[in-house]
């Protein structure tokens, strides 16, 4: 059963379709630019996350709008863990508080006892209102970069460990298990299943078997793993992990 979006009129709601993809986008890089000054935000990024097995959008997603125009969104995740995002020009409007309403009754109607979602520092009026509705930070992240013409220096390998390319058909769960034993030590972090995190890396468009590096050890264990994505004619470190 769905639960009720509270949100002022005129607005409407509906869930989320694959084909609002575009339009999700839309409203994330007004945001973005808005509140970053550049534009993060990743078709290919949406795609694969509703290609995952527990991406049921019917129940778990909604959108806002206007007429046909989106306006907002937000989506809950089987971990607790929401994204959601309104259109600037209807900040103010009670859009998303609604919305973070909207996450807090999803959750409880999935047995869940909390909910979160990441902020950017720079956007002040965003922290706010997540602080007078009771938020309290969880974690801390960092966006890092690799300024033009710096150089990461050369380190060797420890004797007997080997830095090699990901084999399709042979290292995909050795892949996962290591990157989800690694991220499953943050406290309170549920543990993703095989096939969402497929849909996310090794079936995210564009994907190609380069953008997935092993560290295999003596005796031929895997220790590592690390996923670049490319978005333009930047690369962004995925995900890094050591056992």
């Amino acid at each position: 059963m769905r639960v009720p979006v509270p949100v002022p009129a005129p607005y409407g709601t509906r869930p989320l379709r694959r084909e609002d993809a575009p339009a999700v986008v839309d409203v994330l890089a007004a945001y973005d630019q808005w509140v970053l000054g550049e534009v993060l935000a990743e078709l290919a990024d949406i795609e694969a996350d509703w290609q995952q097995p527990s991406a049921d959008l019917e129940t778990l997603s909604t959108g806002i709008f206007v007429g046909d125009r989106m306006v907002g969104f937000a989506e809950v995740a089987h971990s607790g863990r929401a994204g959601g995002c309104v259109h600037p020009d209807h900040w103010g409007q009670g859009v998303g508080s609604g919305l973070a309403r909207w996450t807090w009754e999803l959750a409880r109607s999935r047995g869940l006892d909390r909910v979160g979602q990441t902020l950017p520092d720079a956007d002040a009026r965003a922290r706010a209102l997540f602080a007078a509705l009771g938020y309290e930070p969880l974690y801390a992240s960092w966006v890092l970069s690799l300024p033009d013409g710096a150089s990461v220096p050369t380190r060797e390998l420890p004797a007997g460990y080997v830095l090699r390319d990901f084999v399709p058909g042979r290292d995909e769960r050795v892949a996962y298990s290591v990157i989800e034993d690694a991220f499953g030590e943050w406290e309170g972090r549920v543990r993703r299943g095989y096939d969402d995190w497929a849909a996310t890396v090794l079936r995210r468009p564009g994907f190609a078997p380069w953008q997935l590096r092993l560290v295999q050890a003596p005796g031929g264990t895997v220790v590592g793993a690390c996923v670049l994505h490319l978005d333009g004619d930047a690369g962004w470190v995925h995900q890094l992990a050591v056992a």
